[in-house]
């Protein structure tokens, strides 16, 4: 990266980090980015230019306008209450969105990995829900075929797997 573009970080944005070591379309918010960076930082993820892609914690779900320029959402921590995701959502789900302009839906990911405590979370999510827009009038269809389509898993990653897998037999030896 050039040392002008090593320049556009703040301190707060580089969390004890090195600038070498950042994506110069990535940006990250959260607890500990100062109020002025993150404005900032929101402004310009509202124009078609830099970043990309934006990183941030619970402290952009409520209050920010993130829609002129986006129609992806990566819920990379689900939260037990689908109220909460749909807060988050609604971020770039407004009137002016990028979707009104270009015709195109908005995105929303929920990855998980499967058999463990986020598939669960995330089942329990998706099923509140749906049990919330039945009782606010919505027809639904409720069989095996259409509930498994609903919770249907994103396969993890094979490259990442393979990546993040560890040898408990190497591990073992070292413990012992």
């Amino acid at each position: 990266m050039g040392a002008d573009m090593a320049k556009a970080y703040s301190e707060d944005e580089l969390q004890g980090g090195k600038s070498e070591r950042l994506l110069p379309n990535v940006r990250l918010i959260n607890g500990t980015t100062k109020q002025e960076t993150r404005q900032k930082i929101m402004l310009t993820f509202n124009t078609p230019f830099y970043p990309d892609v934006l990183i941030a914690s619970s402290v952009m779900a409520e209050g920010v306008d993130l829609h002129l320029n986006c129609r992806y959402v990566i819920h990379h921590d689900l939260c037990w209450n689908p109220s909460m995701l749909e807060q988050r959502t609604g971020r770039v789900d407004r009137i002016g969105a990028k979707v009104e302009k270009c015709g195109k839906p908005i995105h929303i990911y929920y990855p998980f990995i499967s058999e463990t405590q986020d598939e669960k979370m995330y089942r329990v999510v998706m099923d509140r829900e749906r049990w919330f827009k039945v009782v606010m009038g919505e027809k639904y269809k409720l069989d095996a075929k259409t509930t498994e389509k609903l919770a249907s898993r994103i396969p993890f990653p094979g490259e990442a797997a393979e990546e993040l897998m560890f040898n408990l037999a190497v591990l073992d030896k070292n413990i012992s």
